[in-house]
Formats: structure tokens, C-alpha cells, sequence
């Protein structure tokens, strides 16, 4: 069978999330969302006997929380087909960021995120519910592509941010 789901930070997997749920896992705190892999995603899945698989060519968002920044949700649809590209954007927030860098661990290595790519968790919850409602990208925050975004922004001399 398969169907839509959000897998968590530690692994845990959620069938059939709704934005009620999502606004209930924004409330944990930073051990949750900044621990197990420091990310958590709403996708599509095939369930088996035992366990699940993600499936890889159906649209994803990718949800990073980092307190005081807010939420970065990164919205994904690969492409396995020769000579075709996926898709790759990251929410854009006027109101933060700027050159600012993020650095946040993701599966135990550090990254850094831009600034201006955390949305407000209220912002972020209105984009979910649409990504559940569609698996697009909400018309309720503004995207960018990933790379436009990522340029100039260096891996080195990242700190994690407080």
C-alpha cells in the first residue's frame, strides 16, 4: 500500500498527517527536532511486511526546524529519467536571514542553511497543509530554487547556531 506520511528526526514514521499533527511536533522542543537525523520529512511511502520505503520519484518536503530561526522546509521531486532534472526549492523569507548563515547538523554532520530560508512556524504549518492537501509547493510561502539560494553560502567556518 501506499500513501502520504511524515517521518520524523528519530525515525518514526506518522501515515496520513494532518495539519494538526504537524503543529502538535512543532511545539518539541530542540531535542527533538535537532536530534536523530535533524530533519524530518512528509512524503510518499510504500508500506511492507515488516517496515516501509520512501519513494523516491513522488514529490517531498523537507521540514528543519532551528530555534530562533524558525523553519526551512525544502520541497523535492527527483528525476530518474535520462536528460531530465527534478526539482529543488527552498522556502524564502524577506524578513530573516540575510547573509546570515544557519548551521544546523544533519545526520551528524554540520550544514549550513541560509538565513533567509527559515519561514515562521505559522508560515511553515499553512505550507505544510497545502503540501498535504496538492504534494506541490504552497502558494502560502515564497520558493526559491535551492541553488539560487545556496549560492555563496560555504560549508567551512559554520558554527551552530544557540
Amino acid at each position: 500500500m501506499e500513501t502520504i506520511a511524515y517521518e520524523g528526526p528519530d525515525g518514526e514514521l506518522l501515515l496520513n498527517p494532518t495539519v494538526e499533527d504537524i503543529r502538535t511536533l512543532f511545539k518539541f522542543g530542540p531535542d527533538y527536532w535537532q536530534g536523530g537525523s535533524g530533519s524530518a520529512y512528509v512524503g510518499w511511502v510504500r508500506l511492507r511486511d515488516p517496515g516501509y520505503s520512501a519513494l523516491m520519484d513522488r514529490p517531498v518536503l523537507h521540514i528543519i526546524v532551528h530555534e530562533p530561526f524558525g523553519v526551512c522546509l525544502m520541497y523535492e521531486v527527483v528525476s530518474f529519467r535520462p536528460g531530465t532534472s527534478g526539482v529543488a526549492l527552498m522556502t524564502c523569507s524577506s524578513a530573516s536571514g540575510g547573509d546570515q548563515r544557519v548551521g544546523h547538523y544533519l545526520g551528524g554532520e554540520l550544514d549550513s542553511f541560509p538565513g533567509e530560508s527559515f519561514v515562521s512556524i505559522s508560515a511553515a504549518e499553512r505550507a505544510i497543509g497545502g503540501f498535504l492537501q496538492t504534494q506541490t509547493p504552497s502558494m502560502e510561502v515564497t520558493w526559491r530554487p535551492r541553488r539560487a539560494l545556496a549560492e555563496g553560502y560555504g560549508y567551512a567556518e559554520v558554527s551552530p547556531a544557540p
